[in-house]
């Protein structure tokens, strides 16, 4: 799909501006300015007419069979074969209770309008929602099993009814944790990403969006399940792999850019730009945009997240995240795959970039050592060390500059170390393992005047042996590689 033109400022939608903002979340909230954690929908009036247009010849059309639901469990009616249990949220246009389908003993969750939301529109947008998430078939996204109306006409919606935990709560029951930069409490939250990413890659496989992306819309089963859930906000994408808005429709406190556009152009990267919010909150604590009001929020989401990470953050997952959320939806992940794969490699390379920044440390007490001329065992301790975790991360990431650099340097060091310690047969060994340079070919002429001299002493036998291995060494590892070049050469001709 094409790209739109860099934008380069935006002109949001002033809250002020809509006298009574409609709130569509599972908790019922006082003063909706104030919560920009809930999600809220909102169309100016002339949007707000047409759909009340179009749901009412929609539903004029729409037939539903009627459902009967039954109130007490223990005195089932006749004909009921839902019988409501207790009620699970309330929000501000529907509630969600858990019941039981008699004709088939299981347990399911209804999620009818509330009585004083029951609009046509409300009643358009219930039978869409249900619409679209039975159409995607996912372990992630509960399963509708049907659409049906009550005796007073009210859509119902009979879903799976998900038991556990919602992920905002496990956040906040693990915050302490994720501050400390607790490795393996982080990882858990990440792979709970990593499921809520490849939902959201199936829904655009087969042409949605969520729009509605953070926590707070994720259950957590006691077995592991997870679930995103709240797909009232859900919308098709065109052919062009674009939805049109007038209004918002969302969560501001996570929101995209796009998102409060007056006439905004949303896609998939719209929902990349949310998952990479969500990273932001399990990463930060708080979600990217941040208010005392809705419109103090819109005003920052218009002005762009300036994220402030831990310092237990990684530099490469903090990259991950300020990618994710890029104000420009050029500059984010291409898709949703796209993101698992960057989230999976940092999770794959979390042990070597730990190592990484430990080794860090260590080269560069190497070179204050050196520059202090501490004691030889307590240098040759540390650049052995040093040596061993980078050849291990050379392995591991074999694309890593830094890593080579670092090699190089504490090589270098650790080879002068030699010179000056008289033994030029570990030196020149050590020399052939880094690229040719002008380092190393002034390290080269070091060890070359050191052999002459040391050659030059007629009690330095033990030195005439040293350096004729060392030289055998050479040209036998010089041997091995000219051997595996032409066995590579052979195999890719061949191929």
């Amino acid at each position: 799909m094409g790209e739109d033109a860099p934008r380069s400022t935006y002109q949001p939608w002033d809250p002020g501006e809509a006298p009574h903002l409609r709130l569509a979340s599972t908790r019922e909230v006082a003063n909706p300015e104030t919560h920009p954690t809930q999600t809220l929908r909102y169309e100016p009036p002339e949007v707000s007419e047409m759909l009340d247009r179009i749901s009412r010849e929609n539903q004029e059309t729409a037939t539903l069979r009627e459902i009967e639901i039954g109130a007490d469990p223990n005195n089932p009616e006749t004909g009921s074969d839902f019988m409501v249990l207790h009620e699970i949220g309330r929000g501000g246009v529907g509630v969600v209770s858990a019941a039981e389908q008699v004709s088939l003993g299981r347990s399911v969750a209804l999620k009818q309008l509330r009585t004083d939301r029951d609009t046509t529109t409300a009643r358009t947008l219930l039978i869409e929602e249900a619409k679209v998430q039975a159409r995607l078939v996912h372990p992630v996204i509960p399963p509708v099993h049907l659409i049906g109306q009550g005796h007073d006409g009210r859509p119902v919606l009979v879903m799976q009814l998900v038991r556990g935990e919602c992920w905002s709560d496990r956040l906040i029951k693990d915050a302490k944790k994720l501050d400390s930069g607790h490795e393996s409490t982080l990882l858990e939250h990440l792979e709970i990403l990593i499921r809520i990413c490849e939902a959201i890659a199936y829904s655009h496989g087969q042409g949605v969006i969520h729009r509605d992306i953070k926590p707070g819309n994720v259950m957590l089963g006691r077995y592991g399940e997870v679930y995103l859930v709240d797909w009232g906000l859900a919308e098709h994408i065109d052919s062009t792999g674009k939805v049109l808005t007038r209004g918002f429709t969302g969560t501001p406190a996570y929101a995209a850019p796009e998102m409060i556009e007056r006439e905004g152009v949303l896609t998939t990267k719209t929902d990349i730009y949310l998952l990479g919010s969500v990273l932001c909150e399990i990463l930060t604590g708080y979600p990217p945009h941040k208010g005392d009001s809705i419109k103090e929020v819109f005003v920052n989401i218009s002005k762009g997240p300036t994220i402030t990470f831990p310092s237990w953050v990684p530099a490469p997952l903090a990259a991950l995240c300020r990618r994710a959320i890029d104000s420009e939806p050029s500059l984010r992940y291409d898709s949703a795959e796209a993101l698992i794969a960057a989230i999976r490699e940092y999770i794959e390379h979390h042990q070597s970039i730990g190592m990484l920044d430990r080794v860090r440390e260590h080269v560069i007490r190497l070179d204050q050592l050196v520059k202090e001329g501490a004691e030889v065992e307590v240098i040759d301790d540390l650049g052995q060390t040093c040596r061993v975790m980078l050849e291990a991360l050379r392995v591991d990431m074999p694309e890593s500059e830094e890593i080579n650099l670092l090699h190089r340097r504490c090589s270098i060091l650790m080879i002068n170390r030699m010179i000056e310690a008289n033994n030029p047969g570990a030196a020149r060994i050590m020399l052939e393992s880094i690229k040719p340079g002008p380092d190393t070919d002034e390290l080269r002429t070091k060890i070359t005047a050191l052999t002459a001299r040391l050659l030059s002493k007629p009690t330095h036998m033990a030195t005439n042996v040293q350096l004729m291995l060392t030289e055998q060494l050479v040209e036998a590892r010089r041997r091995i590689a000219d051997l595996e070049k032409k066995a590579k050469d052979n195999t890719d001709q061949a191929d």
